[in-house]
């Protein structure tokens, strides 16, 4: 018998599989991405009610933030034309990392998962289904982090260079 958690991850799998993510896990590495996925309000009502415990993205958050920042802030150390710290950190970064900007490379590569996200009953009820940016690029941080921890930094660099620093160049005047 299939359970619950069992079609859920399939979910996961079947979203993570396809572009531009391309990563395929096997059962241990598939917790991680479920993590990722995994809002407050749903970790805490669970966690309630089973015996065995899950986490909300929020760590993985954390580590996925700094990983974000750490290969922006690499990819704009290289770019020549930006010359001094301040072209590096208010032209380039910021166009990167804030969340705003987050959510709109996350549009332009038809990045949805609010399907994919676990949202506990007390989230919806008070807001719905509607994911705030700040809610939409949380998880892209923790999905880095999965990826970084899951694969390894070149995985997290892929991510990131076809997600953001991609549509950003086209974008960036240098």
């Amino acid at each position: 018998m299939v359970t619950g958690l069992e079609m859920y991850e399939r979910r996961i799998r079947e979203f993570f599989a396809k572009p531009p993510f391309n990563l395929r896990f096997d059962n241990e590495q598939i917790v991680t991405f479920r993590t990722a996925m995994t809002h407050t309000s749903f970790a805490e009502e669970y966690n309630v009610n089973h015996e065995v415990k899950i986490q909300s993205y929020e760590r993985l958050e954390f580590l996925g933030d700094a990983v974000l920042e750490f290969i922006v802030c690499d990819e704009a150390y290289k770019i020549g034309s930006l010359k001094d710290e301040g072209q590096m950190t208010n032209n380039f970064k910021q166009a990167a990392v804030a969340n705003a900007k987050i959510c709109e490379y996350l549009e332009f590569n038809k990045i949805d998962y609010e399907d994919v996200a676990l949202l506990g009953r007390s989230f919806r009820s008070e807001k719905g289904d509607r994911f705030s940016d700040d809610m939409r690029a949380d998880i892209f941080e923790a999905i880095i982090a999965a990826a970084y921890l899951t694969f390894g930094i070149d995985c997290a660099r892929r991510l990131i260079q076809d997600i953001v620093l991609l549509p950003l160049m086209e974008r960036f005047e240098f």
